[in-house]
């Protein structure tokens, strides 16, 4: 039978648990037979700016046709429209998902029961330290997960008899700043000290902690205090925070059980809750005896190691970084990418890259910007970058839909992928690849990293711009924007080395004056756009007759020149019969009223240091002038 495929959604770098419920599904997607496809965005959609827009890209890569249920994380992704899009997409094709630790409407929600923990805790200190004055620090206002925890707060109260007091009750909005605030606002009320304070979380209680050891208070000894979480700042705090944790462990294990039973077939009643009890740890600061700690010289040995680890790793960064813009093109870029994921362990790593990012885009696109800029994946994509178990592979292109070009074979060997968005604000450039193993290191290295990949691969495209842009314009700089001739400035920049080089080998040169004639009759009589055709013929008559090696020019209006080395084969005179044989062919086949001619003078010598190229110049015009006159002359 084959395998199942699961997508889990996740985001937030500032999550801890995501790093441990990531290697918790790793484990149990093992031990069940099960694929595991995460897409993870390193943004929790605080701000929704330019870079969040890039981030939530990578939900929309997700194909559920390949999948058999979806997994997400609605506490990290603060954000109901992508929730919502996420949720919705999996229903409309019929893909169960299942939410942990927030009920969501269209999924099985697996959820810690956090209301009868709050109650469990309050009716802890009611029943056990025997206070009646209990303040309580909820969450965010308004929000409906921190009133219900009041509600369940105020329930305890009166289930033990004891007056809801609403003047114990303020909102620190699960941070320690208002959190501060909320205890000052207590104080200056003058309303008498509590004798314990329940908090909504950990966060809050460590800071209520903070708040009442800096005024002279002892917890637990003259003020108790509670959280929730069981973050491991809070238990290994000491005293130890009251608390109640996720056993991640138990979520996991549930969350693998439904997934199970739906693949065998079963079906659950919309929106079902599954409620698991919160793990309590009520000991410490609420006055319950207990060893908190059992080895901190352990705990602070891995804490260090932990911040020397990331240290070096961000020295790495930085490195990489440096090393990065010297780059001068993507293969440079790609190279160096390569020489920094020496440190990461992961048996796979991929860059895949959306279409168009690395073509080369004309002057006109980029001002323009009209090249294609991706908000969002292209139909197909290119693995640029390949490393299998510490070998790299070759370059390869793909359609999108199928996420990598050889996705069934890389999971029968590691079973666990997380797809994390490359962009660059809101441009989307591609997305990463990693295999989840025991050695995956946190989820912040990575973002690191990728950022570092995303800058690289914007200043290499940046430069490649510039370079188009300044090549562009050093062409305008130095070209006839009409004939597409060297201008004058064009003309004196090229004939340079070619003007020494018959001074210095005694070889002959040529220049040719040219004008054209009646080009003001042209403009007066039939308008300046047939005297832009005009000056364009002679324009593409001395392109066409002249040799490799001539220099042609526009020196404005109806003046142009001629130049470079002569020898019997490329002599000024055959230029000068090609010219006319060019025209004398234009104005037999033209259809115009008027004919397109010119007066050429030419100058054919051996130069050396006693005659400048000017004088060359002037001499050329002066005979032009006069082959002028008889042109004049004939008419007449």
């Amino acid at each position: 039978m084959k395998k199942k495929t699961v997508a889990v959604c996740m985001a937030n770098i500032d999550e801890q648990y995501n790093d441990v419920f990531l290697h918790r599904f790793r484990k149990f997607a093992e031990e069940n037979d099960i694929n595991l496809l995460y897409f993870y965005s390193f943004s929790a959609f605080y701000f929704m700016d330019s870079h969040d827009i890039g981030e939530r890209k990578i939900y929309r890569l997700i194909n559920y046709d390949i999948l058999d249920a979806l997994v997400i994380f609605p506490v990290t992704i603060l954000d109901d429209d992508i929730l919502t899009g996420i949720v919705n997409d999996a229903n409309q094709k019929g893909i169960p998902v299942i939410a942990i630790d927030r009920e969501l409407e269209g999924c099985i929600s697996v959820c810690i029961d956090d209301l009868e923990a709050i109650y469990k805790i309050t009716s802890h200190m009611i029943e056990e330290h025997h206070v009646k004055n209990i303040n309580f620090i909820a969450g965010c206002k308004g929000e409906s997960c921190s009133e219900a925890r009041i509600e369940a707060y105020k329930r305890a109260l009166q289930d033990h008899n004891l007056e809801v007091d609403e003047r114990r009750i303020d909102y620190g909005d699960f941070w320690n700043g208002p959190t501060l605030e909320a205890m000052q606002r207590f104080v200056d009320s003058g309303i008498p000290m509590p004798e314990a304070v329940v908090c909504a979380n950990d966060v809050m209680a460590l800071a209520v902690e903070e708040f009442l050891e800096q005024r002279g208070f002892q917890v637990p000894q003259d003020i108790m205090i509670t959280g929730y979480d069981g973050i491991p700042e809070a238990v290994n705090h000491q005293p130890h925070i009251a608390t109640a944790g996720r056993d991640i462990t138990e979520v996991t294990r549930q969350v693998f059980d439904i997934l199970k039973e739906l693949f065998d077939g079963k079906t659950f009643p919309d929106n079902y809750i599954h409620k698991i009890d919160a793990n309590l740890q009520l000991y410490g600061s609420c006055g319950c005896e207990r060893e908190t700690v059992k080895n901190q010289n352990a705990l602070v040995h891995s804490l260090c190691l932990w911040q020397a680890e990331m240290k070096y790793f961000m020295m790495d960064q930085i490195r990489m970084s440096a090393s990065l813009t010297k780059a001068t093109n993507f293969a440079e870029v790609f190279d160096g990418i390569m020489q920094s994921t020496a440190k990461l362990n992961d048996e796979y790593i991929m860059i895949c890259i959306v279409d168009n990012f690395m073509d080369e885009e004309e002057f006109s696109d980029i001002v323009e910007n009209s090249m294609a800029q991706h908000t969002g994946y292209s139909s197909r994509m290119n693995r640029v970058l390949y490393r299998k178990h510490g070998v790299w592979q070759g370059m390869i292109d793909y359609n999108t839909n199928d996420l990598l070009p050889d996705l069934d074979e890389i999971l029968d060997d590691c079973g666990s992928l997380c797809f994390f968005p490359l962009h660059i604000h809101a441009q989307t450039v591609g997305y990463a690849v990693i295999s989840i193993d025991e050695d995956t290191a946190d989820i912040i290295r990575y973002y690191e990293f990728f950022l570092n990949v995303c800058n690289a691969l914007d200043m290499s495209k940046t430069q490649r711009r510039q370079q188009t842009i300044i090549e562009n314009l050093e062409n305008k700089y130095v070209h006839d924007p009409l004939t597409g001739l060297f201008n004058r400035r064009g003309f004196y920049m090229n004939i340079k080395s070619d003007f020494e080089k018959c001074v210095e080998e005694q070889q002959k040169f040529k220049l040719l004056s040219v004008d054209l004639n009646g080009l003001k009759v042209i403009n007066d009589t039939y308008g300046h756009a047939d005297g832009d055709i005009a000056i364009s013929t002679i324009a593409k008559a001395l392109q066409a007759s002249g040799g490799m090696n001539d220099c042609c020019a526009r020196f404005g209006g109806d003046e142009f020149i001629v130049a470079g080395p002569e020898n019997d084969n490329d002599t000024g005179e055959l230029l000068i019969e090609k010219v006319h044989r060019y025209l004398d062919e234009f104005n037999a086949s033209s259809g115009k009223p008027y004919q397109v001619d010119a007066s050429i003078g030419l100058v054919s010598l051996k130069p050396d240091r006693s005659i400048s190229l000017e004088e060359i110049i002037k001499e050329a015009d002066e005979r032009m002038y006069r082959e002028k006159v008889k042109y004049h002359k004939q008419r007449q």
